[in-house]
């Protein structure tokens, strides 16, 4: 590279500078002097005045007109005040309307022994601010008398203050502003190579690292140029590669069903994804920034935080989470890093209420085996035992051996039909029909009508010819049975039980009405779970296997619709079936 003028041979700007800076401390010494000087003058002219006043207001007790007489020599506020505070006089005002100056800041330094006081203070009389000199005066045998004082606002006292400095100002601002025309004009010659310089970083300060600098100019110009080329080139390439390394992060973070949290050393949010703000109810895009422990409010997220986490290890907590959308079970894996900690929660809500559901289905499944198989085993060892010969008993253990055997395969048939619904639940039923209800309705009448008789129960069907629906004819004839069942078995003699259809603006409902025992509104809720009886005793003595409306609500389910039931304890109950016209894709 060919030698280039020197920068530093360029730079007047800074004597201009310089020079600025001397005239402008110059200055400002020169107008602080001049205001103290003239303000020292003013004071000493309002102490002559008071001490004028003073000596005329010894003598003369007509205090009110010698403040009207020495207002206008002196162009001053004049007050009189007596040994007491009180105004016996005032040039601008009612003395007898004036509140006692005792408390008065001057006023009270001369009436406790000052030869004179200076105060510059807001004057609640007159609301503004002012420039206080007070004397005392005395009658000829020295006993203190009262307090003279004149005032002078202190805008009068800047105004002439402003006019002693207009000179001084307006000489050392046209050196001023000669010495910064000469700066500006040198400056001019010699920056100008840094100006694209400046337009490129504002561009790079954007994120366009692509501009580069022509290295030409002085010297120091064309290294610099050079130098910033090569930081824009590495800044670009680093922003780049930064850029798409938080791209994946963000589509990683995004993409996980686990809640990502991390925090900083001072347990404020750094970085949270969608599943995390989802999981524990917050919002991500407010969160960030903020304490955990605020945000959470959870205290064995705070305990785990709290908690020393050695390098390279992983801290595991359940948790339990109450204020969210809703009530949520989550493992959560804490580790460290340099200056924070990493939170992943895991959701296993989910997974906690399938593990009881199946505990409690394995445990309820081995109850409901275990009555009917307890009792085929009772009744053949009873046989085996020698009750086999007396033809009586024999038949007698073999009926309820059969009995038991009866219900043992209505439980199995159940709980395969539940099974296989269940499934058909998850993949969405296939063999959805438009078919006309009626009939559908009659049939599950009929498989009940033999039973019905025997407990001298009426059938009734409420559904006109014309209503269609769409639904899997088998699964919804099942469903219909099974509450048909119900409602014939919890009947009282010579009860009905009646099916009923109707078309809603959205869906087509089916009743099934009877006038029964019904149900107690406590109980209501828990009517469709698996196994679940009201009065258990009774469902066993009916043949019921526990499971016929849990294979009801899931039937429905698998049709996107909903089962609802009311009933009044002593007058029946109404179970409503209801299909939706427009089945949703599952």
């Amino acid at each position: 590279m060919k030698s280039r003028p020197s920068l530093s041979l360029r730079l007047p700007l800074v004597l201009a500078l310089l020079v600025t800076l001397a005239v402008g401390v110059t200055l400002e010494v020169s107008l602080h002097a001049c205001g103290l000087r003239l303000r020292a003058q003013i004071q000493s002219a309002l102490l002559e005045s008071a001490r004028m006043v003073a000596a005329r207001a010894a003598k003369d007790p007509g205090h009110a007109a010698v403040c009207a007489e020495f207002t206008a020599l002196a162009d001053a506020r004049v007050t009189i005040v007596d040994a007491h505070g009180r105004v016996t006089g005032d040039s601008d005002h009612d003395a007898s309307d004036m509140e006692n100056h005792a408390d008065r800041g001057e006023i009270r330094d001369v009436l406790q022994g000052a030869p004179f006081a200076v105060r510059q203070r807001f004057s609640p009389t007159l609301r503004r601010h002012m420039l206080y000199v007070a004397v005392p005066f005395r009658d000829p045998a020295g006993v203190l008398l009262g307090a003279c004082r004149v005032a002078r606002p202190l805008s009068d006292v800047r105004a002439v203050e402003s006019g002693a400095a207009a000179p001084i100002l307006t000489g050392a601002v046209c050196v001023a502003l000669l010495a910064i025309l000469a700066g500006v004009i040198i400056s001019r010659r010699i920056t100008a190579p840094l100006t694209g310089m400046e337009a490129a970083a504002r561009r790079m300060s954007g994120g366009d690292f692509s501009l580069r600098i022509p290295v030409d100019g002085f010297r120091e110009c064309a290294s610099l140029a050079a130098s910033f080329n090569s930081l824009c080139e590495t800044l670009g390439r680093r922003t780049e590669a930064e850029r798409a390394h938080r791209a994946r992060l963000e589509a990683v973070l995004a993409s996980m069903t686990e809640g990502v949290l991390a925090v900083d050393a001072s347990q404020r949010i750094i970085l949270a994804n969608r599943a995390a703000g989802g999981m524990l109810g917050f919002d991500t895009s407010s969160a960030v920034g903020h304490d955990i422990r605020a945000t959470l409010r959870h205290p064995e997220v705070s305990r785990v935080l709290n908690t020393p986490i050695p390098p390279g290890e992983i801290i595991e907590q359940d948790l339990f989470f109450t204020h969210g959308p809703a009530a949520r079970f989550c493992l959560l894996h804490a580790a460290s890093f340099a200056d924070g900690a990493l939170l992943v929660f895991t959701d296993v809500t989910r997974l906690r209420h399938l593990m009881n559901l199946r505990k409690d289905f394995a445990s309820s499944v081995s109850h409901e085996l275990r009555t009917p198989v307890t009792a085929i085993l009772g009744f053949v060892e009873t046989l085996l035992d020698g009750a086999l010969d007396e033809p009586e008993n024999a038949r007698k253990f073999l009926e309820i051996i059969h009995a038991h055997t009866l219900r043992l395969r209505a439980l199995i048939n159940d709980l395969l039909a539940l099974t296989r619904i269940e499934r058909d639940e998850e993949s969405g039923l296939q063999n959805i029909e438009l078919l006309p209800l009626r009939p559908v309705l009659r049939r599950a009448l009929d498989d009940h009508r033999q039973n019905a008789g025997a407990r001298h129960v009426s059938l009734a069907c409420e559904c006109p010819e014309t209503l269609s629906a769409a639904f899997d004819a088998n699964l919804f004839t099942q469903a219909v049975s099974n509450l048909v069942d119900n409602a014939v078995a919890y009947s009282h003699e010579g009860g009905v039980v009646t099916v009923a259809a109707r078309e809603t603006e959205d869906a087509v409902e089916v009743e099934v009405r009877d006038a029964g025992c019904g149900i107690p509104e406590a109980e209501l809720d828990r009517i469709f779970e698996r196994f679940y009886r009201v009065d258990k005793a009774r469902s066993r003595g009916n043949g019921g296997t526990g499971l016929g409306l849990a294979i009801v609500k899931h039937v429905m389910q698998a049709h996107n619709g909903a089962v609802a039931v009311q009933s009044v304890l002593g007058k029946g109950s109404v179970f409503t079936l209801r299909l939706p016209k427009k089945r949703a894709s599952p």
